[in-house]
């Protein structure tokens, strides 16, 4: 086969062009997803008023702690203190109190993290009732990568918040704390700043993977809220049925909530380990889960 001389200078061109494009760089496609995440007002103003929650429900735990403490020292022989949905005699109050006193810092995490999962929800759900995802992915053809690309920088933005939510709700009801009581900065607090911070990434798998999955903003804020939220309360109703306390353990929120704790060696059956990795499982699931529809259903 020959090819026509007056077609070769055009062929050559195209080859000389083709080899100068830019090739597709992960650091590139981050960038891009990053900008998204910046720009975009929807997840700027969820991340504010999490950190906001954090930081006022922290200081309304520690503020609930001190009127417990100053019921105790108030106690006369043979009073009751509400506790725990029950009334306890103050020196067992007293006791229970010193194991919560650290949890100012966590006091927001429930509410916090569901606006950072619906932050994470918008960020791909917006771009499919927008109709930009064809833009992105005719920009970044690997679609694994565009995913991975949005979850390592929502990842990143949930950890860092959630970690500074955490000291600030810790901060702000430190000095509301009767001295007596107020906790020390140790490494366990430390541990319990991060463990909040994994907490809100794992809601941000979770958002994310559901958005993916969904393609509808309210469509996976509201899965969300039943898993979170929903469940726990229809299980309660048969929390007489030993296989359905068993099923409580590893709901979402139970897990969520026993990780996000400052003396990890006091969590058992199962321990804390386990629980964080099975946390972590139910943000990882729906995460596959959209990757599959993302790659597969288009």
């Amino acid at each position: 086969m020959t090819v026509a001389p007056s077609t070769l200078p055009a062929q050559l061109s195209a080859q000389k062009s083709a080899s100068r494009a830019p090739k597709l760089s992960v650091i590139g496609v981050l960038r891009g997803e990053h900008y998204k995440l910046r720009t975009l007002p929807s997840p700027r103003i969820l991340f504010l008023v999490a950190l906001a929650l954090m930081a006022g429900f922290g200081a309304l735990y520690a503020w609930t702690l001190s009127m417990t403490y100053d019921r105790i020292q108030h106690a006369k022989p043979g009073d009751m203190i509400p506790w725990g949905g029950s009334a306890l005699p103050p020196e067992a109050v007293a006791e229970q109190l010193k194991q919560v006193v650290f949890y100012p810092a966590a006091a927001g995490a429930t509410l916090g993290g569901l606006l950072f999962l619906s932050a994470a929800v918008n960020f791909i759900a917006t771009e499919y009732s927008t109709g930009s995802i064809q833009s992105s992915l005719i920009a970044v053809p690997r679609r694994g990568l565009l995913l991975l690309a949005k979850t390592i920088s929502i990842s990143v933005v949930a950890f860092i918040l959630g970690y500074a939510g955490s000291i600030l709700g810790f901060v702000l009801g430190l000095p509301i704390l009767p001295e007596a009581i107020r906790p020390e900065m140790d490494g366990g607090m430390y541990r319990l700043f991060a463990l909040v911070g994994l907490h809100m990434v794992v809601l941000s798998w979770m958002g994310l993977g559901l958005g993916a999955l969904l393609r509808s903003n309210v469509g996976g804020i509201v899965v969300a809220v039943v898993l979170l939220f929903v469940l726990p309360l229809l299980l309660a109703v048969f929390s007489g049925v030993e296989w359905v306390k068993d099923i409580t353990v590893y709901t979402p929120s139970n897990l969520g909530n026993m990780i996000m704790t400052h003396d990890i060696d006091k969590v058992s059956d199962p321990n804390h380990t386990v629980r964080t990795l099975c946390f972590m499982a139910w943000g990882l699931v729906p995460l596959v889960a959209g990757w599959l529809r993302l790659r597969l259903d288009d």
